[in-house]
């Protein structure tokens, strides 16, 4: 037979799930979970209803890249999919990034941040990246103190990834990357907060560079984001 249970990350897909388990008392007692706040985490299409292409720009160098809704999905779930973002080789300049993105902002207006916790999944192809250590792939998160992501609070960035080393590009394997403990400058008040999956070069180079986000989320100030996951029992 299968069995679930819950586990701390965000797949805000399967919550309808998730809540026939609770009431079947399939689910695991004492397992505490939050909404997660991204709109559209798992990248539905349209994703440009809640998804946008930005680029790097100065004090780094001008990005050049390209969003678009990719195929592979995590869950491997019909209608679905995940944010592909490619980093375009007309721009070979170091710390040139093109990132998928979302502003969201939050319930309540100004609110007293302690703690956050961040992250998704990457899945970096193997055709047509170099493996030389020059790009990574990350998720970013930044908070704000207006409701339109355009005044940083300092100290308040943070940014989870791979580096293409040798092996790091598979067609199949989905990277879970983030931090469930990302802790915010004491006092800190904000009224929106951005995630970014992002392509970005570490070194100069030539080289076109691409990967796929799928399954973003945050979590404020200990809360946890649901992510429901299966075994099989023979």
């Amino acid at each position: 037979m299968r069995l679930y249970f819950l586990r701390a990350t965000a797949w805000s897909r399967r919550r309808a799930l998730a809540c026939a388990l609770v009431g079947s008392g399939l689910a695991l007692p004492g397992i505490g979970h939050a909404a997660n706040i991204v709109q559209d985490p798992n990248f539905s299409a349209p994703i440009a209803a809640n998804w946008q292409l930005q680029l790097s720009a100065s004090p780094d160098p001008a990005g050049a890249g390209v969003l678009t809704h990719g195929t592979p999905d995590v869950g491997n779930m019909v209608g679905s999919g995940s944010g592909e973002v490619a980093l375009l080789a007309t721009q070979p300049a170091a710390r040139a990034a093109a990132s998928v993105r979302q502003c969201v902002v939050l319930n309540g207006g100004a609110t007293p941040v302690t703690e956050a916790n961040y992250g998704g999944r990457i899945r970096i192809p193997t055709a047509g990246n170099t493996a030389d250590g020059s790009v990574n792939a990350q998720v970013e998160i930044r908070f704000f103190s207006d409701a339109a992501c355009t005044s940083f609070i300092p100290g308040t960035g943070g940014n989870q990834g791979r580096t293409l080393t040798p092996g790091v590009p598979d067609d199949a394997y989905w990277y879970r990357v983030g931090d469930a403990h990302f802790l915010l400058p004491p006092g800190s008040v904000a009224a929106s907060v951005e995630i970014r999956g992002t392509v970005r070069r570490v070194n100069a180079g030539s080289a076109a560079s691409s990967a796929f986000f799928d399954d973003l989320y945050i979590g404020l100030n200990g809360t946890t984001p649901v992510e429901l996951m299966h075994f099989d029992v023979e």
